[in-house]
């Protein structure tokens, strides 16, 4: 959202039914924060008459699990989004990706109004489009639409006594991924987190985001705090950065640079010693040839033959360096025959694709009578 030549960043917190797909609730804010969690959660029950869910699915930001949460949301089970698993929230993720699909961006306003009213406009765009949502029919809904479906569900006492062991199934398992995630990282490392955490003033309510963090090398973990610091204490943090994710994006990105410096090591070794194998049989053959030819003549024409059936780029490079090598020894009085054999020879072989045999008897011609560039 633009205002004159300004630009305003907002969070858009809403509230997805997972049955019906109806946004029951929505809020514009400055950050993604607990009390605009709280905000949509209070919006949405106005939308839906005081009806409080049994149950509602965070996301695992350290934000959504704060004691103002815990309050605001109060009379709701608290279940958390498998991480990494957009599925997991699919219903809100589709919310925002229709909502994005169907309107502009960046939305621009020309007003030399302040940020206030460019909230308010993101805010009362975005009801328009829920709305309008909530309003559509759906197949999926037997022809109704969300909204319709929603108010219109009335779930007997049996029903909603059957849904509460498949909520507390649903909250073991979260207390079951989350003991075993534990259990898997390193604690060294997530006490180092924790400390270091709460030494920039980030808040992590449960630990939540030093037990993701952890799971990066300690030293990923180890640069990416030094850089994170460094960049608070010159003043060169992005200045809408949320602090906790812009902290594990500088941890990962240093974990996958180590990552590809360390596999284009691995790599480089094997290759080379792959090619040193390779080069040996080679070296070998080449030794056989020049043991039994009489001259510059037969090496070129044998190199020449070895390079048009090698099975192989690096086979293939070694025999040609080779012909071109030996080439430039061939008496002057021969080399017009010589080159006559040869780009028969060339045309006459198929193994190789055309361009290659075009450019390698190019080559040829050249070694074999140079001229001044």
């Amino acid at each position: 959202m633009s205002l004159a030549i300004k630009r305003y960043t907002f969070n858009l917190e809403a509230w997805v039914d997972g049955a019906t797909a109806a946004t029951v609730g929505a809020v514009v804010s400055a950050t993604e924060d607990a009390q605009a969690v709280v905000d949509a959660f209070h919006d949405g029950l106005e939308t839906v008459q005081g009806q409080v869910p049994m149950a509602v699915t965070l996301d695992n930001r350290p934000c959504n699990d704060t004691a103002e949460v815990v309050q605001g949301l109060c009379g709701s089970q608290l279940l958390h989004a498998t991480p990494a698993r957009g599925q997991a929230k699919a219903p809100v993720e589709g919310a925002f990706g229709l909502f994005e699909q169907s309107l502009p961006s960046p939305m621009v306003v020309r007003s030399e109004n302040e940020q206030d009213i460019a909230a308010s406009i993101v805010e009362l765009v975005s009801r328009a489009y829920f709305l309008g949502r909530n309003g559509r029919p759906s197949a999926r809904l037997g022809g109704r639409t969300p909204a319709q479906s929603y108010m219109g569900a009335n779930p007997t006492e049996a029903q909603i006594e059957q849904a509460k062991p498949w909520l507390l199934e649903l909250r073991r398992c979260e207390q079951v991924t989350r003991s075993t995630r534990l259990q898997r990282t390193d604690p060294i490392r997530r006490e180092l987190l924790r400390t270091q955490l709460a030494r920039f003033g980030i808040d992590d309510p449960n630990d939540k985001m030093a037990l993701s963090l952890a799971g990066y090398s300690m030293d990923a973990i180890l640069e990416g705090i030094s850089i994170f610091e460094a960049k608070l204490q010159r003043g060169t943090l992005p200045k809408d950065c949320l602090p906790e994710r812009y902290l594990g994006g500088i941890i990962r990105n240093v974990e996958q640079r180590d990552f590809l410096e360390q596999m284009g090591r691995n790599l480089l070794e094997l290759r080379l010693e792959v090619s040193d194998r390779q080069l040996d049989a080679l070296r070998a053959r080449a030794a056989d040839i020049e043991a039994v030819a009489t001259g510059a003549v037969q090496r070129t024409e044998e190199y020449v033959l070895q390079a048009l059936q090698s099975d192989s780029t690096l086979a293939f490079r070694f025999w040609s360096r080779r012909a071109l090598d030996a080439i430039g020894g061939i008496a002057w009085a021969e080399v017009r025959a010589v080159c006559t054999h040869l780009r028969r020879m060339i045309g006459a072989s198929f193994r190789l694709d055309f361009k290659r045999r075009e450019c390698f008897l190019a080559e040829l011609m050249a070694a074999a009578v140079p001229v001044a560039g």
